[in-house]
Formats: C-alpha cells, structure tokens, sequence
C-alpha cells in the first residue's frame, strides 16, 4: 500500500511540475512565429503569417523585406518583386542588393523595362561588380534573344508510341 501511495505522490508531483513548467513558456507574438519559420527555411509559412502582419501604410519595412525573400526563395516571382517595390519604395537607400534581386524576380516575371531600371540602380552603387558590368555592357539581352530565330526544331520520332510498343 506504500509503494502506491509513493508513485501516486510521485505521479502527482511530476505531473505538476510538468504544468508548470509549460505555464512558464511564453506566448510568441505572430512575427516570432514568422521568423522561426523564416529560420527553419519553412518559407511558405513564414509567409503566410508575415502576410497576416501587413498593415497598409503602416508596415514596417522588416515585414516586406521578410516576404520578399520568402517569396524569392520559393520563386514566387510576382510577389516577390511586389514586396521588394515595397520595401525600395519606403527606403531607396536599403542595400543594393536587393536592387539585384528585385530585378531579377521582375525580369522573371516578364517585365524587362522594370528590371533595367532596376539594374541600373544596382549597377550606380555597385560599378564594379560583374553584373553591373555585364548589364551595362547588353541591357536587353532578353528580348534579342527571344527575337531570335530558332535552333532547331523538334518533331516526334515515333519511336515510342502511347501505346508503350
């Protein structure tokens, strides 16, 4: 009958303890949230919730920066470069960088004037890195290369048929 009483009282006490050590954690707010997703690369829940923080006007440049680069990581092209406008726009001076990547996710997405534009911010404060240079040098690669006549052609062989023969 001891021996029961003991592991009960044991039982009882373990049981406490564990509650309130679990009352002691405490409540991460949204963006703490947000960041250990960023953290552990979990980048489309980090976005998720960094998109519940957006406050119009009022949002911090953090906020838009975070979902721009969850977006890039995820090549969401759209809304990456959507975010990095944002984040530019609020403050021009943020690192050039970024500048680069905002081009790229708007060249991505197709809009190539946009991107040049870009570019050639990153290439003002950044005139010798490589892909400033490479910009300066040819602009708009892009569209001469999509003027171009095709290669080669490509046309079915009939080697193997729908029908696995």
């Amino acid at each position: 009958m001891k021996i029961r009483k003991v592991y009960l009282a044991l039982l009882l006490g373990g049981l406490l303890a564990t509650q309130s050590l679990s009352a002691q954690e405490p409540i991460k707010t949204p963006l703490e949230i947000a960041d250990e997703h960023y953290k552990h690369y979990e980048f489309v829940d980090a976005a998720k919730v960094y998109q519940k923080l957006i406050r119009g006007a009022k949002t911090d440049n953090y906020i838009y920066l975070q979902l721009a680069d969850c977006y890039y990581n995820i090549f969401n092209t759209v809304e990456a470069a959507k975010y990095y406008g944002k984040a530019l726009e609020k403050d021009p001076s943020l690192d050039s960088e970024l500048y680069y990547r905002y081009a790229q996710m708007l060249k991505a997405s197709g809009r190539y004037d946009s991107s040049n534009a870009a570019m050639r911010k990153f290439a003002e404060r950044n005139p010798e890195d490589q892909r400033a240079i490479a910009f300066m040098r040819e602009p708009d690669y892009i569209p001469r290369l999509r003027a171009q006549e095709e290669l080669f052609t490509f046309e079915e062989s009939g080697i193997n048929d729908r029908q696995g023969n």
